[in-house]
């Protein structure tokens, strides 16, 4: 028997437009398909006798350190309706004694109505920032056949010809974090949590949603510091109101070379202009450095800057 294997491949996303949106520069790819089953087992058995699925909502998840062509199309507080077209789930087939094969043969996973959400963005020092993304996937209320039988709002075919190519498309590092234009020193990690609680509900006996919705938004922000003096600051283990603006800088990565100019419009920002903060932790260990964690609740929509210089 043959033996195959695959790998990761872009994934393709259709927004209202149409707008094709390729994720070129993915680097992790995980399916969640919630797939909720009844198991029967008959009075007086003690085996299953039948399985019949009760419902499901899939959920695709990627992982990426591309953030000028997410948040190109994407918004950090209210998502991206990908239901314009066919949103795509690839995997590229390896080639025995050689790197990949060829033609239609590869895995494609197929979605035609969907939701995407930003879930995490983590920066750490001396490494690029990674970006979370979940695809929500609903049913469109497509049926096939004679009697019509629906449609799953996840398909796949093992026979496929792939779209798009790997590229590189951006890389940013951790910059620095602002808190009312006074910047907070040492800081060696900071993530944000966007906080969209989405819920996709079914009805009518459907086994998968057709419609989901934002029911809040309740962002999160994380920052971790060596300068535990920062606490003064901060001025609260329990809860102080924010002193102003709060800015979290990416640096954009130059190929070839480092970083561009903070002077440069070029960089990420992420910043909320109200909200509440305090001290969460001060951990030391041993002979390590004692750390300052602060927890930010902004009470303001988180933004956005692709075109941002750094102070």
């Amino acid at each position: 028997m043959a033996q195959q294997r695959y790998s990761i491949y872009p994934a393709s996303l259709t927004s209202t437009g149409p707008v094709t949106t390729n994720l070129q520069q993915i680097h992790g790819v995980s399916i969640k398909p919630d797939s909720r089953k009844d198991e029967i087992i008959p009075g007086g058995a003690i085996d299953r006798a039948a399985v019949i699925l009760q419902g499901a909502a899939p959920v695709v998840s990627f992982k990426t350190h591309d953030l000028a062509t997410i948040f190109g199309v994407l918004s950090p507080s209210a998502g991206l309706v990908c239901a314009a077209g066919t949103n795509l789930i690839q995997y590229q087939k390896r080639a025995d004694g050689g790197t990949f094969a060829s033609g239609s043969s590869h895995v494609v996973l197929t979605n035609k109505k969907g939701f995407l959400v930003p879930k995490r963005l983590s920066a750490s020092q001396d490494r690029p920032v990674e970006l979370e993304l979940d695809l929500w996937c609903l049913w469109d209320g497509s049926t096939s056949g004679t009697p019509a039988v629906a449609v799953p709002p996840l398909t796949i075919a093992t026979a496929s010809a792939l779209t798009s190519t790997p590229a590189f498309e951006s890389e940013y590092y951790m910059g620095p974090v602002y808190a009312n234009s006074v910047q907070l020193p040492a800081v060696s990690n900071w993530e944000i949590d966007f906080g969209i609680d989405y819920q996709a509900k079914a009805f009518d006996g459907d086994l998968w949603p057709q419609t989901g919705t934002i029911i809040s938004r309740k962002p999160k922000i994380t920052v971790t510091s060596t300068d535990d003096s920062q606490a003064g600051t901060i001025g609260s283990f329990f809860n102080a109101a924010l002193p102003g603006t709060l800015a979290l800088y990416c640096r954009i990565g130059v190929a070839g070379a480092s970083r561009s100019s903070d002077a440069s419009t070029v960089h990420a920002k992420f910043s909320v202009t109200t909200g509440a903060w305090n001290v969460s932790s001060l951990d030391g260990d041993g002979q390590d450095d004692a750390m300052l964690k602060a927890d930010i609740e902004p009470t303001s929509t988180l933004a956005v800057s692709m075109a941002s210089a750094i102070p």
